[in-house]
């Protein structure tokens, strides 16, 4: 209970910080065969907003598409459809998973999936900073190959294999590894891959991995863990193994890319997910939230 009234409090306290965001002018939109979707809850509308407009300012084209988690309200609404030049916001229950799970974030990944059918998918998580160029994902977008978030053990692709010998020397009871582990019985697992990514920055290419692939996965995870896959963390596996086995993905360069951590030097980085577990501590977030802010092409788009 201490520990949620101090991210409470903490959280109060940045969305003051970085107030300014909401006096930055709105974003230009250039409609093109890109998406970058995101999933946004009331709480994070600040925090939301410095993601997409240091995100948009960097790609300079693309459609916004927003799945309200069901907190936004009626004035969270307007905000986005004034800072964003009118958004596509659409309800999560709207969203069709097939034979995917429900909740957790899997009707994101589900419709991700069903956009990257026809045009390039950025998946954007709203703690997330554009800090300086991101050639790396131009260039993906402009090639067609699908990325992914690196993480402190997740820097490479590797066989799935690997990835199942490695979970299976952490802790059994964390979901992820849990997850990973599993991951070997898959039908035809010699021939794929994996990384331990982060789904908070991700790209999907288009018609890089099908819904239909990707409902025939989560059933045999499911026949696998049994209603443990149903739990919080699977779709971020999920996210990880489709963008893995994705006809030739990369993993962001690390630490250019990477998640908060006190193993990161920021200074090397142009793009930071601030994870919940370090997520304002020391007021990096803030302090990097204003710079941004203040650059003379906030929110230019």
């Amino acid at each position: 209970m201490l520990d949620g009234l101090r991210t409470k409090i903490a959280k109060r306290r940045f969305g003051s910080q970085v107030s300014r965001i909401l006096k930055t002018p709105p974003l230009s939109i250039v409609p093109a065969k890109l998406t970058i979707l995101s999933m946004v809850s009331h709480d994070d509308l600040r925090m939301y907003l410095l993601a997409i407009k240091s995100l948009y300012k960097r790609v300079g084209r693309g459609n916004i598409v927003i799945i309200d988690d069901g907190s936004l309200t009626s004035r969270d609404r307007g905000i986005l459809e004034t800072h964003l030049s009118g958004p596509k916001i659409i309800d999560l229950e709207s969203v069709a998973v097939g034979r995917l799970p429900r909740h957790n974030c899997w009707e994101r990944l589900a419709y991700a999936l069903d956009l990257s059918a026809e045009e390039y998918v950025i998946q954007l998580d709203s703690d997330t900073l554009t800090t300086s160029c991101i050639d790396e994902v131009l260039d993906c977008v402009a090639a067609n190959r699908a990325f992914i978030l690196g993480t402190l053990t997740g820097q490479k692709l590797v066989s799935i294999g690997e990835a199942s010998a490695f979970a299976a020397t952490r802790n059994p009871d964390h979901i992820q590894f849990a997850a990973e582990k599993a991951l070997s019985g898959l039908a035809g697992a010699n021939g794929l891959k994996y990384v331990r990514g982060s789904a908070g920055f991700a790209g999907l290419a288009r018609g890089g991995f099908s819904r239909n692939r990707a409902e025939d996965f989560a059933a045999q995870m499911i026949e696998l863990m049994g209603e443990r896959f149903l739990e919080w963390g699977t779709e971020q596996v999920a996210f990880s193994f489709f963008v893995a086995n994705s006809p030739d993905a990369i993993v962001l360069p690390y630490p250019a890319y990477a998640c908060l951590s006190p193993e990161i030097d920021i200074e090397q980085s142009r793009f930071l997910h601030f994870i919940g577990s370090y997520r304002f501590g020391g007021g990096i977030y803030a302090r990097e939230g204003r710079r941004v802010i203040s650059s003379p092409s906030a929110g230019a788009g």
